[in-house]
């Protein structure tokens, strides 16, 4: 193949009028004995951020709908 080739390349997206961007909640790693609460949502109006324990074993507990 000499022929030229198309690369395609995702970019971040800012929100347009009227949208309001996700709410960003960062977990830490708690004192010991003690837990963290989330309230997230299935809209995705809010994302959660694992990256500070993302080498820590967690037990994640899903109570809802």
């Amino acid at each position: 193949m000499n022929g030229p080739f198309i690369v395609a390349q995702a970019t971040g997206t800012t929100p347009g009028p009227g949208l309001v961007p996700p709410r960003i909640i960062k977990v830490i790693k708690p004192e010991s004995g003690q837990a963290v609460v989330l309230q997230a949502s299935y809209d995705g109006s809010v994302k959660v951020d694992f990256t500070a324990v993302a080498n820590e074993q967690i037990t994640l507990v899903h109570m809802g709908e």
